[in-house]
């Protein structure tokens, strides 16, 4: 007689029957996964708020642009910071520089802000140091459209006058660079060339006090006096320095947005918008001359005082070997004194001696 064991036939027939089952759920389970419906996405729509830029176009000539408008050059001079003529002037510059601040069409093909409108926000943002939602009621400019206008006015104003209206030294040349002196040594900083006792220079030099080094960019009055032309140079080097120390408050006091708190979140954003501040102001001296140093914000009390604009060019660039010459020839402790003493017979033979006052 013979015996089958089965056990073995037995066993392999349940771990198929467990391999199915299995198979059989991960199925049902993908067909679940797959027949539920996807989650309904959130759309976030804008909200849109109409403008009539149009109109508001019209009431901006009207109130400040048109022959006979409803606010005089009083108000116009106090709310942009300077003349008619002037805002003219600067609003035809920065077309040519940036063609966001031309006439445009929308995808609707309605009229896009105009320069006036784009300029004027920018302008009253600089001049009273506030949102540019403050302005949106008025000249119906979005908040975020506003900020845009001032950041890419500053840069236009920049690439239109910078080379031609540099400032004096201690205004632009001190608060456009850090550290002090780094574009003079790459050669990009600004040429000046005057004239001193028959000699000229081609280098700009700051008014400090004695604690600064004899360096040929250095001029500080003479540490004693031994005859009349170096007491008046010294009380004329004292009395400039003076100003220079108070060219900050100057701007403060025309420009609300240096003295209110910074509202840009980039150091090159907030350098446009001093360089910016800058060059306006030394533009509104050449336009408005001893009148524009007797300005006064109606908020504040502080006085504006003049100084006088410098012609320069644009240096190029140099090499390696240049730089280290730089560097020799800013250090000149020789045409530091050289620069001193043709800076005391300049102002001795321009000036009247004291003994005249």
């Amino acid at each position: 007689m013979e015996w089958f064991d089965d056990t073995s036939s037995s066993s392999s027939d349940e771990v198929a029957q467990v391999i199915i089952d299995e198979i059989q759920e991960q199925k049902q389970f993908i067909a679940q996964m797959y027949s539920q419906p996807e989650p309904k996405r959130v759309v976030h729509h804008r909200h849109y708020v109409y403008r009539d830029r149009e109109a508001a176009h019209l009431c901006l000539m009207q109130d400040y642009f048109n022959d006979n408008p409803t606010y005089g050059p009083i108000f116009f001079r106090r709310r942009f910071r300077m003349q008619k003529e002037l805002v003219l002037h600067i609003v035809d510059a920065v077309q040519d520089e940036d063609t966001y601040f031309q006439m445009s069409y929308d995808a609707r093909g309605r009229n896009s802000l105009t320069p006036l409108q784009k300029c004027t926000v920018a302008i009253r943002q600089l001049a009273f140091g506030v949102s540019a939602d403050t302005f949106d009621e008025y000249l119906k400019i979005a908040d975020t459209t506003g900020r845009l206008c001032l950041k890419k006015f500053c840069k236009a104003v920049i690439q239109a006058y910078a080379a031609n209206v540099v400032g004096s030294n201690n205004d632009i040349n001190i608060l456009n660079q850090s550290p002090l002196f780094s574009d003079v040594l790459d050669g990009t900083a600004a040429l000046v060339i005057f004239e001193a006792n028959r000699r000229y220079y081609q280098m700009s030099y700051y008014l400090c006090d004695s604690i600064y080094p004899e360096w040929r960019c250095f001029v500080k009055s003479p540490p004693m006096v031994i005859n009349p032309k170096e007491e008046r140079f010294k009380k004329m080097q004292e009395s400039a320095w003076k100003d220079v120390e108070c060219a900050f408050g100057v701007l403060q006091a025309r420009w609300g947005i240096i003295r209110s708190l910074a509202r840009g979140w980039y150091v090159e954003y907030l350098k446009d918008i001093m360089m910016c501040c800058i060059i306006l102001r030394n533009m509104i001296i050449e336009n408005e001359g001893e009148r524009a140093t007797h300005w006064r914000d109606d908020d504040t009390g502080h006085v504006a005082s003049s100084s006088d604009s410098t012609e320069s060019v644009r240096a190029t660039p140099v090499c390696f070997e240049q730089y280290v010459h730089r560097d020799a020839l800013l250090r000149d402790r020789h045409m530091h004194a050289q620069l001193q003493n043709d800076l005391i017979e300049h102002v001795w033979a321009r000036f009247e001696p004291l003994g005249s006052e």
